[in-house]
C-alpha cells in the first residue's frame, strides 16, 4: 500500500472519525489537519493521529489508540481514523512528600494548577507544569534549589500522584546595587526596597516592591536581575535596573469643538521635589465659546508618596472652578486631603475628605430662584481602585477598576446630604493588529434626610470629549441649568481600535461611544441617549499620544460632527 501511494498521487475524497463516544465529532476534527480535495500526504495523516491522541490524553484518556485506515477508490483515497478509547483515568489523590526538612513546609492543593483536582481526568501533559509550578511555590517560600520529581501510579481507573520534594537549603537575599538613579536619592529608594538586611528569598517579595517603585510614578522601567542561583549560595544579590521620568513634566492639549468652542488644558509637574519623592504640581483646564461665555478650573496639589517609607499616599490638593454662561456665574472653591494604600498589588484603598463652597448665581436676577444660592459641602469618600495596565500613558494591557462611595454629611458647616456611587472599569486587550479598548462607566447619586436638593455640581454629565463624543459638552440629560445637562443616573460605554503603526509613530483609531442618563433609575435607556461613532490619528510622543479625532452623533442629534485635538487617550 505504502508503494502504490508513493507512486501515485492521490486526492482525499472524505476524512471521516468512528469509534469516538466521549469527544465529540466537531471537537476532533478541529486538531485533523487533513482536508477533503487536497492531495494526500502521509506526515498529515501522521499528524492528526498525534493530535487526536494528545486531545484524548488531556482529557485523561492516555492509553487511546488512534489508528488511521485507507480507502483507496480509483485516484481518491477517503481517510478514517479509527479511535480505541479505552478507560479515563481519574485523580484520586495528590500526596505532598517533602523530605529532609527541618521545618514544617506545606503546600496546599488549592495552589496547584487547576488541572490537579481530585476526581479530575488525569493529564499526563500538565505534569511539567505542575513542576514548574511547585518549584516556584517553593522558591517563594526561600528554597530557591528545591529538587522536585513527580511520579504518578494508576491503579485500574485511578491514578495516585505523589510529589517528592527535597528542599535544599533556606536562601535569603540582599540589595546589592540600584542601578539608574540620576535625580531619586538613593536613600529614598532602599526604605522602599527594604533590602539593606538579608531577608529570606521570595519572588513575590521581589514582585511587590517592583510595583511598589512603579507606584510612585517616578520611574519609566523597573526591573530586578537575581545573581547567585549559579553557585547556589546561601544569601543571593539582587540587583534593581531604574530608568526615571524627566523630573519636571509639562504637557498641553488643544481642542476646537464645531462650531464654536475652543479647550485649552495645560499641566506642569514637578515629579521629585527636594528628590524625596514628592510631587509638586498646577493644573488649568479653560473652555472659551465665541460668544464669550467660558468655564476654567485651577488646581494646585502636592503629594507624598510612601509616607514613613511605608505603602501609604498622601495628597493635599485646593481647586477653584469658575463658570461665565450666558445667564449665570458659578465658583466652586476647596480643598482636599486623600490618604492612599497599597494593599496588595494591583489594588489600591483609598480614603478622603473634601470641603468645598458653590456660590452660583442667576442673571436676571431671581431667574431659578430656589436655585439661586451659596451652598457649602463636606464629602466623605472610600473606595478601591485597581491598575494593572502597562504604561498608564499609553495602555496596551491591563485593567483599571474604580470602586467609589461618597457620603456628604453636615459637617463644618456642610449643608447638602447626598451620596453617591460610581464605578468604572477599562480594559485593554492586545492582539496582534493593535489594541482594543473598553470601557464602561456607571453611577447614581440620590438625597436624603429633609432636604432633597442637590447641586448639579455634583449630579452626572454626559456628552461631549470624554464621554460620547460627537455631541456638544454636557448636552445629554434630564435636568437643565443655562446651555448644560444634568442627571443622576449615568451608564456609559465605549469602545476603541487602536491598531499599529501605519508610519513611523503615527497610528489610527476607530471607535464607537453610547450612553444614557436620567434623573430615574428605572428610565435609563428611553429618551436621554446618545450614540457615536468616529475615527482619528495618534500620533507617540515622550508625553504620551497627541490625538486628533472626529466623531459624528447617530442618535438624537444633527449636524457634522466634531473635532477634537489634544494629548493622551480620551480613555
Amino acid at each position: 500500500m505504502v508503494g502504490i501511494l508513493l507512486l501515485f498521487s492521490l486526492i482525499v475524497r472524505d476524512v471521516n472519525v468512528e469509534g469516538n463516544k466521549h469527544i465529540g465529532r466537531k471537537r476532533i476534527e478541529k486538531v485533523i489537519v487533513v482536508s477533503p480535495l487536497e492531495e494526500y500526504d502521509s506526515l498529515k495523516v501522521k499528524e492528526s493521529k498525534e493530535n487526536i491522541e494528545y486531545l484524548y490524553r488531556t482529557k485523561g484518556y492516555i492509553y487511546a489508540e488512534v489508528n488511521p485506515l485507507l480507502k483507496i477508490d480509483g485516484d481518491s483515497v477517503d481517510v478514517i481514523f479509527h479511535i480505541k478509547e479505552e478507560r479515563r483515568i481519574v485523580i484520586r489523590s495528590i500526596t505532598m512528600d517533602i523530605r529532609e526538612s527541618q521545618e514544617e513546609i506545606v503546600i496546599p492543593v488549592s495552589a496547584l494548577p487547576a488541572d490537579f483536582r481530585v476526581n479530575k481526568p488525569l493529564n499526563p501533559e500538565r505534569i511539567p507544569v505542575m513542576d514548574s509550578t511547585i518549584k516556584y511555590i517553593m522558591a517563594d517560600m526561600g528554597y530557591p534549589y528545591a529538587e522536585i520529581n513527580i511520579t504518578v501510579n494508576i491503579k485500574g481507573r485511578w491514578s495516585y500522584i505523589i510529589v517528592h520534594i527535597s528542599p535544599g537549603k533556606k536562601t535569603y537575599m540582599k540589595c546589592k546595587d540600584i542601578v539608574g538613579l540620576k535625580k531619586v536619592e538613593r536613600d529614598k529608594v532602599e526604605s522602599i526596597i527594604s533590602l539593606k538586611t538579608p531577608v529570606l528569598f521570595s519572588f513575590s517579595y521581589l514582585n511587590y516592591k517592583k510595583q511598589m517603585l512603579y507606584q510612585t510614578e517616578m520611574f519609566r522601567t523597573v526591573f530586578y536581575k537575581v545573581h547567585g542561583f549559579e553557585a547556589e549560595k546561601d544569601t543571593v544579590d539582587v540587583v534593581f535596573y531604574l530608568e526615571e521620568f524627566p523630573p519636571r513634566v509639562f504637557s498641553t492639549g488643544i481642542g476646537y469643538q464645531i462650531p464654536d468652542r475652543f479647550l485649552l488644558s495645560l499641566s506642569w509637574d514637578n515629579m521629585n521635589v527636594m528628590h524625596r519623592l514628592h510631587t509638586l504640581g498646577l493644573s488649568v483646564d479653560w473652555s472659551q465659546k465665541l460668544d464669550g461665555t467660558f468655564s476654567t478650573e485651577i488646581s494646585p496639589h502636592y503629594n507624598i508618596i510612601y509616607l514613613y517609607s511605608k505603602p501609604f499616599n498622601f495628597n493635599l490638593s485646593t481647586f477653584l472652578n469658575y463658570d461665565y454662561e450666558r445667564i449665570y456665574r458659578q465658583i466652586a472653591r476647596g480643598a482636599r486631603v486623600s490618604l492612599e494604600y497599597l494593599a496588595i498589588y494591583p489594588f489600591n484603598i483609598f480614603s478622603s475628605i473634601t470641603h468645598e463652597s458653590i456660590k452660583k448665581e442667576y442673571e436676571p436676577e431671581g431667574y431659578y430662584p430656589e436655585i439661586n444660592r451659596k451652598t457649602t459641602t463636606s464629602i466623605l469618600e472610600s473606595g478601591i481602585n485597581l491598575d494593572s495596565r502597562k504604561n498608564p500613558v499609553d495602555p496596551y494591557q491591563g485593567i483599571y477598576l474604580l470602586m467609589s462611595g461618597e457620603i456628604a454629611v453636615p459637617l463644618l458647616g456642610g449643608t447638602e446630604k447626598f451620596m453617591k456611587l460610581t464605578n468604572e472599569i477599562k480594559v485593554y486587550i492586545p492582539f496582534k493588529y493593535g489594541v482594543m479598548a473598553f470601557r464602561t462607566k456607571w453611577g447614581g447619586i440620590m438625597g436624603y434626610g429633609e432636604s432633597s436638593y442637590i447641586s448639579t455640581y455634583y449630579m452626572f454629565t454626559l456628552g461631549g470629549d470624554g464621554t460620547i463624543r460627537g455631541y456638544d459638552e454636557k448636552s445629554i440629560g434630564p435636568l437643565e441649568e443655562g446651555e448644560y445637562h444634568y442627571g443622576n443616573f449615568l451608564f456609559l460605554t465605549n469602545i476603541e481600535y487602536r491598531s499599529h503603526y501605519i508610519w513611523k509613530y503615527l497610528y489610527g483609531v476607530i471607535f464607537m461611544d453610547f450612553g444614557s442618563i436620567d434623573s430615574d433609575l428605572t428610565e435609563l435607556f428611553t429618551e436621554y441617549t446618545g450614540l457615536s461613532a468616529g475615527s482619528g490619528l495618534r500620533y507617540t510622543t515622550p508625553l504620551g499620544p497627541i490625538r486628533i479625532d472626529y466623531a459624528y452623533p447617530l442618535m438624537n442629534e444633527s449636524g457634522i460632527g466634531k473635532i477634537y485635538i489634544g494629548i493622551l487617550h480620551a480613555f
